[in-house]
């Protein structure tokens, strides 16, 4: 008879075990449809109880810090993004957004690290070859600016944006070759 009663509640215990990261995936989900519609407080809510449902999703973290990075809560953003990168160190999303994370705190040297860790995770990564260009363009060092922005272009080629800054870094470059 004892048999008959731990079986069914080992089965309830597993089933709710396994149904925790299910729920916690939906809310991840939604927490990121509803960033991409602009619903910052409900897409906060939904990260929030992704993470109190044990989610191991780097992206639940990852989401949660560049929302408090934009609603000024700087100290949570960096500790949300070191908790992403602690649960997957090859996350480039949340290497990429650290990075620019220290960019808007002026800690160019941070920021670069950032953007070269993506790179040496994910080598045709564009975002980091362009905020990496960025960073080289406003540190004087146009040489090295024009390389990746070279590589941002390689990677998407037709983006204007990068089209565009490539072709100021290259008259830059030009001016300083006189």
């Amino acid at each position: 008879a004892v048999n008959r009663i731990v079986l069914p509640i080992l089965f309830l215990l597993l089933s709710a075990a396994s149904a925790r990261p299910d729920a916690a995936s939906s809310h991840v989900a939604l927490g990121s449809d509803k960033l991409k519609t602009g619903d910052i407080a409900g897409a906060e809510t939904e990260l929030r109880t992704a993470i109190s449902l044990g989610t191991s999703d780097p992206q639940a973290y990852n989401l949660l810090a560049f929302i408090c990075d934009r609603t000024n809560r700087s100290e949570e953003a960096l500790a949300q993004y070191q908790r992403a990168l602690a649960l997957d160190p090859q996350f480039v999303p949340a290497h990429n957004n650290l990075g620019a994370f220290y960019v808007r705190q002026g800690k160019a040297n941070l920021a670069l690290e950032q953007f070269q860790s993506s790179l040496k995770i994910a080598p045709h990564d564009v975002t980091a070859h362009y905020n990496v260009a960025i960073i080289y363009a406003q540190e004087g060092k146009i040489r090295d600016a024009l390389v990746s922005m070279k590589r941002a272009s390689e990677y998407a080629p037709g983006d204007m944006s990068i089209i565009l800054v490539l072709a100021k870094l290259q008259i830059q470059a030009g001016d300083q070759n006189g």
